[in-house]
């Protein structure tokens, strides 16, 4: 018995962070250091200083952009089931369409990715990706997929 599936050429989708998000995170925390040494008193000057750069410390190894986005992230859709394909260099991840909540904007896409292994929240700005036609294409095939499934949650 042969199998009915044909073989279909998926667009894949390189994935990287935000560099304006990051160069946002390194001006809010200059922004930070600045405005303690313009206000601080010579005495909590030092401690304050250094709780501030450790705390820097912690959110850049932890929390930043740099750190959300995996090196050679690549995002693929499959159909049967809609899903979206998460490659990187831990491995591949799943995630149903009907899963994820995506917010799309003129500016960014928000995704909230949610599998076995726990839920993810990314933002996309169109320099997370390598050029603005995969960014739009990315947006579009969402919001017809978005549409898709909202007509059938309708019926």
């Amino acid at each position: 018995m042969t199998s009915q599936t044909k073989s279909a050429s998926a667009r894949l989708y390189s994935i990287s962070y935000s560099k304006i998000i990051l160069k946002l995170e390194i001006l809010l925390v200059l922004i930070i250091f600045i405005s303690q040494l313009m206000v601080a008193d010579d005495l909590w000057l030092l401690p304050s200083l250094f709780v501030s750069g450790l705390i820097c410390f912690i959110y850049f190894s932890s929390y930043s952009i740099i750190t959300q986005f995996p090196q050679g992230l690549v995002f693929e859709f499959r159909t049967a089931p809609d899903r979206l394909i998460w490659y990187d260099s831990a491995g591949e991840s799943s995630f149903l369409l009907q899963d994820m909540d995506v917010r799309i904007t003129r500016w960014f896409v928000l995704l909230k990715l949610e599998n076995s292994s726990g839920p993810r929240y990314r933002v996309l700005i169109k320099d997370s990706f390598i050029d603005m036609s995969d960014y739009t294409s990315f947006r579009r095939y969402l919001l017809l997929k978005n549409l898709v499934l909202n007509k059938r949650d309708d019926e």
